[in-house]
């Protein structure tokens, strides 16, 4: 019960759109497994994420969107959605092998 209401007061305080990024930060807790990068959800990613992608994979932002992200389906103002590959629908910067980000050090927000 405590968590609905601190979900509730949380969704009252926090912007509609930060509100996905601030909540993953909040109420996740890593395990390194890489099970998150996987699956049906996906993540948000706004333009200070698209250019630290571009920047770490020495690309340009107009590449790093159209490589890595899809348009957000609740169209949340400025963001996109990383891509899901696979049959695992893994996010597309997930190295499967090792189980982690292949820009982990420099990673979008939310995850």
């Amino acid at each position: 019960m405590e968590k609905e209401s601190f979900m509730q007061w949380f969704s009252s305080e926090i912007p509609e759109t930060l509100f996905p990024q601030i909540a993953a930060q909040v109420l996740f807790q890593c395990e390194n497994c890489g099970e998150c990068c996987r699956g049906e959800g996906y993540a948000l990613v706004d333009e200070a994420d698209l250019q630290e992608i571009a920047r770490t994979l020495a690309i340009s932002p107009s590449e790093a969107r159209a490589r890595f992200t899809d348009p957000d389906p609740e169209k949340n103002p400025g963001c996109r959605i990383l891509k899901s590959i696979g049959p695992d629908r893994s996010c597309c910067l997930l190295d499967v092998q090792a189980k982690r980000c292949m820009i982990y050090s420099h990673r979008p927000r939310i995850c």
